[in-house]
């Protein structure tokens, strides 16, 4: 196993873009920095788009560790008592003159009913992802769907327990940035 990720390790690392490595040193520095100004729930709901880790018995340590390949998806796994989360830095390379891709996400995402079901009965309060399905009527394949977008987008909270996704609730913030966003893009 040492040899195969020794491999990868060199073959990954030779050919990826020097800056999206500078990007996400800055990233892991900027929330350093956050951490000194902001409590940590915060710190958390900023670098993850919404995750919340519930404390259990056991559970020590939660390390945050940027990443630039799985955007928008965030990668939890459990060692012992650590939970290692690794989250999208938001990182987007391309043309920068319109509005960026996580806020065309968000924008996107309001744009089907049964997401917007979804946030109204979470604004509700919190539910399972069993109590969601019998809301909406459909399958756990398209309610999943539909969830995953809402939580790519940041428009909704997931609340784990280790790595046990027990709950959603409306992240109202996400909706509250979105529209200055747009108005600012608009008066460009």
């Amino acid at each position: 196993m040492t040899y195969v990720l020794t491999e990868w390790n060199q073959q990954y690392f030779r050919s990826v873009d020097l800056s999206i490595l500078e990007h996400l040193h800055q990233e892991a520095q900027h929330r350093r920095e956050q951490l000194n100004h902001s409590p940590q729930d915060e710190v958390l709901d900023d670098a993850t788009n919404g995750l919340m880790f519930r404390p259990f018995n056991g559970l020590e340590k939660l390390l945050l560790v940027p990443q630039f390949h799985f955007q928008p998806l965030n990668v939890i796994l459990s060692f012992g008592d650590t939970i290692v989360c690794h989250y999208s830095a938001r990182m987007y390379t391309g043309d920068q003159e319109y509005i960026p891709t996580h806020q065309l996400r968000v924008i996107r995402s309001l744009g089907e009913k049964n997401r917007l079901k979804i946030m109204r009965y979470l604004y509700q309060g919190p539910r399972t992802f069993i109590e969601i399905v019998r809301h909406l009527k459909l399958s756990k394949g398209i309610t999943h769907d539909h969830l995953s977008k809402l939580r790519g987008a940041g428009l909704v909270y997931a609340h784990f327990e280790g790595e046990s996704l027990v709950e959603y609730t409306l992240r109202p913030r996400a909706l509250e940035q979105i529209l200055p966003n747009v108005m600012n893009y608009l008066k460009q």
